[in-house]
């Protein structure tokens, strides 16, 4: 789903409460203190998830849900992280496919 997500925002501009939402892949960090740093964790993106940027402050996670759920062909998602502060949301898909 992650994937199908960054298609259609090259496709077109994704507008979320007139604000343009910015997505990319979600590439996970190692843990800072890790003794065995896993390169591949680091330059692997998590194909269930994106970053969104650019969300409007009070953005709810309900309102991030039911938007990435119904775009494109939606996919259920598993969980969402906002960080109001940064306008910057990380969306968790459910399946890396989303619905077929």
């Amino acid at each position: 789903m992650a994937q199908r997500i960054l298609e259609c925002a090259s496709e077109s501009p994704l507008i979320l409460e007139g604000a343009e939402l910015r997505i990319q892949r979600y590439i996970p960090k190692s843990a800072s203190n890790s003794t065995h740093p896993t390169p591949a964790t680091q330059q692997t993106p998590d194909p269930r998830c994106v970053i969104v940027d650019n969300i409007e402050p009070g953005t709810s996670k309900v309102y991030l849900e039911l938007f990435f759920e119904k775009h494109s062909g939606g996919g259920e998602i598993d969980n969402i992280y906002i960080d109001h502060g940064k306008g910057r949301a990380v969306i968790v898909f459910k399946d890396a496919q989303g619905k077929t």
